[in-house]
């Protein structure tokens, strides 16, 4: 792993590019303070280190999934709002416990559906 500055955020590691699926790797901490500032420590006991993505072509369809993943039993653990990498996201909780990130403005979004990534 490369070194960073103080300060500095870890970079993902794409290991997984096919058609429309990205496995990305990022560090636990760094994962969990996207979440949220100490979720890691508040949820070191149920939080396994992984997050799932689902990535909206526009902003407002952030607020409309979290809604109706909240309405289908998920629990909201972070409320959509402005991220630190410019974009807008939440995260949400599903019944068995793993965390989805609800997305938009991280990758564009081809016609087909799939992420664009540089």
């Amino acid at each position: 792993m490369a070194r960073r500055r103080p300060g500095q955020r870890p970079r993902r590691r794409h290991l997984l590019r096919d058609r429309g699926t990205r496995l990305s790797l990022y560090g636990y901490e760094a994962l969990a303070d996207d979440v949220g500032p100490g979720f890691a420590d508040q949820q070191r006991s149920r939080f396994p280190g992984i997050t799932l993505a689902h990535n909206c072509r526009e902003r407002h369809e952030v607020d409309e999934v979290v809604a109706a993943a909240e309405t289908a039993g998920g629990t909201v653990v972070k409320a959509p709002a402005e991220a630190f990498w410019g974009g807008y996201s939440g995260f949400v909780a599903d019944p068995d416990g793993y965390l989805w990130e609800i997305a938009w403005g991280a990758f564009p979004i081809a016609d087909d559906g799939q992420l664009t990534l540089g």
